[in-house]
């Protein structure tokens, strides 16, 4: 496919530090200018201040620069502005309207994570062992930027633009279109639109490793703050 990464979002709340500092207390880095990322990818999320919290922009990829001359001239058709300035377009999404930008490359790949002792039926590597995802001393961090969740009541619009526009790649579609999930990478989606009274940022996900890393980054945060949303 043409598109083939989600680089990173930014987004805009009401108190940067504290979300800057909640994603450092689950493993990622942070620079000067609120720039977070990961050990493989240094810029996942940028958080800018706001009055109320939204996706600011969305950063893509792509394989060539033919493709950002085709993706600006699916976007003339639409009637949407977008500007290539050596490698990289820009434009807005003319719905939900956040900036998007689309440069040529690639995300930067992930190293391996480290394989954990697992027992399965038949195969015993761990005798008499704890597992490691109790006794490590740190939940393992988020590897990468995984999806987001955008909610519209223009839903047919926003996929239209995503799909026909930029180039996503529909992967799943409940009641023919009222909810689509989309990719621009092999994962199963990498963007979810779905209905909603007014447009907005539903949520976003990082990667992380394993079903162990979810269950202990869900339980320190519960420890935090014994009211949080962990599914």
């Amino acid at each position: 496919m043409a598109l083939n990464g989600i680089l990173s979002i930014d987004l805009a709340v009401k108190n940067p530090q504290e979300l800057s500092e909640f994603w450092q207390r689950r493993g990622l880095s942070a620079d000067a200018s609120g720039t977070l990322g990961t050990t493989d990818r240094n810029k996942q999320i940028t958080v800018v201040e706001d009055d109320y919290r939204h996706l600011a922009a969305l950063h893509l990829s792509c394989e060539t620069e033919q493709d950002l001359a085709n993706i600006a001239k699916r976007l003339k058709d639409m009637g949407v502005e977008s500007t290539i300035s050596g490698t990289t377009l820009t434009c807005k999404d003319p719905i939900v309207d956040h900036a998007i930008t689309i440069e040529v490359g690639a995300p930067a790949p992930l190293t391996p994570s480290p394989d954990r002792s697992l027992n399965s039926s038949g195969k015993i590597n761990r005798d008499g062992l704890r597992a490691d995802a109790i006794t490590e001393a740190k939940p393992r961090p988020p590897r990468r930027l995984g999806h987001v969740v955008i909610g519209t009541p223009h839903f047919e619009k926003v996929t239209d633009f995503y799909v026909n526009g930029l180039g996503f790649k529909v992967s799943d579609q409940i009641l023919n279109g009222i909810a689509t999930f989309m990719r621009v990478e092999t994962d199963h989606h990498n963007l979810f639109i779905h209905p909603g009274f007014t447009s907005h940022l539903n949520h976003y996900a990082l990667e992380v490793d394993d079903v162990d890393a979810i269950g202990k980054l869900g339980m320190e945060v519960l420890a935090e703050r014994p009211d949080a949303n962990v599914v």
